[in-house]
C-alpha cells in the first residue's frame, strides 16, 4: 500500500488513495508505514526533498471530483509535519492545477486523458496559483538543479503534433535537518 523510491537524493513517496477498496486494517497499516517513512527519510542525510504521490487529489476545483477529504487527512498532514517535503502530486480531476499551502506545493496533473473537468464556482479550501494554464494533455518533467527543483509542464501543441513547455517552476528544496 505504500512505496519509496530514492533516486539522485529526491524520495518519491507513492501512496494508495484508493480508500474504498482498502480494508481498515490496510489503511492503518499504510498511516503507520508512511509517517515512519517519512520521519526516516528527514533524518537521512542523502535525501535533499521528498514527493509525496498518490491518485486523488486534496485539494482540486473539479466540479466533477472535487477534493478528497480523507487524502487531507491521512496524507497531507504528514505531509506538511515533515521537514524535506516539498512537493506533492495527484490526479484524478482531469486538469491542470497548482496550489501552494505552508509553503509547499501541490499540482494536479490529470492531463492524461479524458473529458477536461468543468471548474466548480464555489470557494475552495486553497486557490489556484495558476488559474489561467488549462492544458488539456499534459505531463510534468522534473529535474534537481542545485538547490531547487526545475518542473517542467509539457502540453500538447495546439495542431497535437508534439509537447512544448507550458509552464516552468522553480522550487526551492526544503532546508531540511
Amino acid at each position: 500500500t505504500g512505496y519509496v523510491v530514492l533516486k539522485d537524493s529526491i524520495a518519491v513517496v507513492l501512496l494508495n488513495s484508493n480508500f474504498k477498496s482498502l480494508g481498515k486494517a490496510d489503511r492503518s497499516i499504510q498511516q503507520a508505514w508512511y509517517g515512519s517513512t517519512l520521519a526516516a527519510l528527514d533524518t537521512m542525510p542523502e535525501v535533499r526533498t521528498i514527493l509525496v504521490c498518490c491518485h486523488h487529489s486534496p485539494y482540486s476545483d473539479s466540479k466533477v471530483v472535487g477534493s478528497n477529504a480523507d487524502v487531507q487527512n491521512d496524507f497531507v498532514q504528514p505531509f506538511l509535519r515533515a521537514t524535506k517535503t516539498s512537493l506533492f502530486i495527484s490526479g484524478h480531476a482531469h486538469i491542470f492545477q497548482h496550489f501552494k499551502l505552508s509553503g509547499k506545493h501541490f499540482f494536479v496533473i490529470g492531463g492524461g486523458g479524458g473529458l477536461h473537468h468543468p471548474l466548480s464556482r464555489k470557494k475552495v479550501e486553497l486557490e489556484n496559483v495558476d488559474p489561467d494554464y488549462t492544458p488539456l494533455f499534459h505531463y510534468l518533467s522534473l529535474a534537481l538543479c542545485g538547490d531547487h527543483l526545475h518542473l517542467q509542464s509539457l502540453k500538447l501543441r495546439e495542431d497535437m503534433s508534439a509537447f512544448e513547455v507550458g509552464r516552468e517552476y522553480y522550487l526551492g528544496l526544503p532546508k531540511g535537518r
